[in-house]
């Protein structure tokens, strides 16, 4: 009886030992992967390079869906504001320079110029919302960049580059280049002098397009009250169409910002927060 039971001694042994490496492969198997070393270095709790992987394309995921949002939102608010703006159906315009004491030849030249009037108010202002579009994100992307680098830095300067966390280093390098790829496009694009040119010319077209509209209905020009015969006004308006006949598209190659030199002036301003303050 004794030694049938020390026999099954070793046995249950056995099978505890097998039971224990049962369970802690199941649970190495459902422990996330952070705890497994594949993200997180288990020996100084640094990200690994998978892990930076990880980072780097969430962030670049995050800003690419704050661009998609807001190029949606900008351009909704382009819609609403230019749709005042739509063009005059064909057969409202014939209508209105109906009543015209004018020559066939005359009349189709009107309608002509009309055209190229409302032609070149679509053109400006498709152009100046797309400009408004792009320095409303870039203006964006700059602000949300600059508070994410100065949190890090921030906490960078606490612990010096040294020791904080990678994660941390990470993220700012990724906010400082968001910051400095915004502010560069905003730069050599010259969105905000393109906006205002383009919306010059716009508001002159749309001005002219009423000035036309107003003749259709009184025969006047804004100069006098004396009736202006069509073919005077038809020289009038090549006049003002050939004056506006501007194409407002600017670049500016020099405006590149060298990106080596910003990483030196963020690296030398934290290197001084690091420093701690020595009392004599």
């Amino acid at each position: 009886m004794s030694l049938a039971t020390e026999s099954n001694e070793p046995n249950e042994i056995q099978t505890e030992a097998s039971a224990a490496a049962t369970v802690e492969a199941k649970s190495l198997r459902s422990a996330p992967l952070l705890k497994q070393g594949r993200f997180i270095s288990p020996k100084n709790d640094q990200p690994t390079l998978l892990g930076h992987i990880v980072i780097s394309t969430s962030l670049i995921l995050g800003i690419c869906l704050s661009y998609a949002l807001m190029f949606w939102f900008a351009g909704t608010k382009q819609d609403e504001w230019l749709s005042v703006t739509s063009s005059l159906e064909e057969k409202a315009v014939n209508t209105a320079i109906a009543n015209l004491p004018t020559k066939p030849a005359e009349k189709a030249r009107l309608i002509d110029q009309f055209d190229q009037i409302q032609d070149r108010i679509q053109k400006h202002g498709s152009v100046m919302g797309f400009f408004y579009k792009q320095y409303y994100i870039s203006l964006s992307m700059i602000c949300g960049g600059s508070v994410i680098a100065s949190i890090c830095l921030f906490f960078i300067s606490k612990s010096g580059w040294e020791r904080v966390n990678n994660a941390l280093i990470n993220i700012f390098i990724v906010s400082s280049s968001t910051v400095i790829l915004y502010g560069n496009i905003s730069l050599v694009f010259k969105q905000e002098e393109n906006i205002k040119d383009n919306q010059a010319l716009y508001l002159s077209y749309f001005a002219l397009r009423n000035e036309m509209l107003s003749y259709w209905a009184t025969q006047q020009v804004s100069t006098g009250d004396t009736i202006v015969p069509a073919a005077k006004f038809i020289h009038y308006m090549d006049g003002r169409l050939q004056e506006l006949s501007q194409i407002r598209l600017g670049f500016d190659a020099t405006g590149i910002t060298d990106l080596g030199d910003q990483m030196k002036q963020l690296d030398g301003s934290s290197q001084k927060q690091a420093q701690p303050n020595v009392k004599k």
